[in-house]
């Protein structure tokens, strides 16, 4: 059978491959982990068009406190315009 080839690796090759594929997602989520987190916040009590909300500011305080607590940048905006957005 011409052509057909059967690669036969030895089991210091497997380990050699295996711990090479570890080390690169090893180094692929240490990247990933001192990535900048960022998140932007916002919290509308107020709307032309719908009633107002009683709690979204609050919220809004809330979800930017536990976000900064886990390690986020965290940029809060409240009762934004259209045009602040």
């Amino acid at each position: 059978m011409a052509g057909n080839t059967a690669t036969v690796l030895s089991m210091q090759q497997v380990t050699n491959l295996l711990s090479l594929a570890l080390l690169v997602l090893l180094i692929g989520i240490s990247s990933a982990e001192a990535a900048k987190r960022v998140a932007l916040v916002i919290g509308n009590n107020s709307y032309k068009t719908l009633p107002d909300l009683d709690n979204a500011r609050k919220d809004a305080d809330g979800i930017a406190s536990k976000l900064r607590s886990l390690g986020w940048d965290v940029v809060l905006k409240k009762d934004l315009s259209r045009r602040q957005t």
